[in-house]
């Protein structure tokens, strides 16, 4: 089977050492080379001094990152932070690059048969042009195909790790640790929907109004005219 692995973690910490840890661990990257590890992605975000994520996704060679991922409590420990979640998924992608390796070969020889007629074409010069579109219409579909298997592959070959860095605070916020923050904040939740409400039911009625108005005008006029 061809399975495709990922593993996600989650590691919470105190602040000042978020992006500490998440720069070892993309140096350790770096230094593993591109052949055992490549970097897909840093970033990382600040709410204030007490609230910093940051996220690193990398693509490993599986030996590579299994010992990888083995010294992560080790590190984690040393920043004095703790692993708060672990996950791997996999896909078996064995069916879709058998399927893609046949359409690539198929395609492949009906490029070949193209070329040989191309270059045997003593026809109409119509015919000819029709050749050359449907031989550039294979050779597009052929470099797609070959692109997918290669991105197949390497999936297979090279398993996925995304790291997620939290500082202490950030899973549970202080104002759903606060119940009395929490109520202001609901409080405030729904005094915004009653006016929102509001402010929907007159934009409903105000057309309305403009058309009714003027007829109840007239209508009292037409009352108050003497017969």
């Amino acid at each position: 089977s061809l399975i495709a692995y990922s593993y996600a973690t989650t590691i919470e910490l105190p602040a000042e050492r978020v992006i500490a840890l998440r720069d070892a661990h993309l140096k350790a990257c770096n230094d593993a080379g591109a052949a055992r590890c490549q970097l897909l992605g840093a970033s990382s975000n600040s709410a204030g001094a007490e609230q910093i994520t940051a996220e690193l996704r990398l693509r490993g060679e599986p030996g590579w990152l299994a010992g990888f991922r083995e010294t992560l409590v080790g590190d984690v420990a040393k920043f004095d932070g703790r692993i708060v979640s672990n996950s791997i998924g996999s896909e078996d992608l064995t069916r879709q690059i058998v399927d893609t390796e046949a359409t690539l070969r198929a395609q492949t020889r009906l490029r070949d048969r193209l070329e040989e007629l191309l270059a045997k074409h003593q026809g109409k010069l119509a015919d000819l042009l029709e050749v050359e579109r449907e031989l550039a219409r294979v050779q597009g579909e052929i470099d797609a195909r070959a692109s997918e298997l290669k991105i197949m592959r390497t999936r297979v070959a090279m398993s996925e790790l995304s790291i997620s860095y939290v500082s202490r605070g950030v899973l549970v916020s202080d104002q759903t640790a606060d119940p009395t923050l929490q109520a202001l904040y609901d409080f405030l939740n729904v005094v915004s929907a009653s006016f929102a409400a509001l402010i929907r039911f007159v934009a409903g009625i105000l057309p309305w109004l403009l058309l009714a108005l003027p007829l109840l005008w007239l209508l009292r006029q037409r009352e108050q005219q003497p017969w």
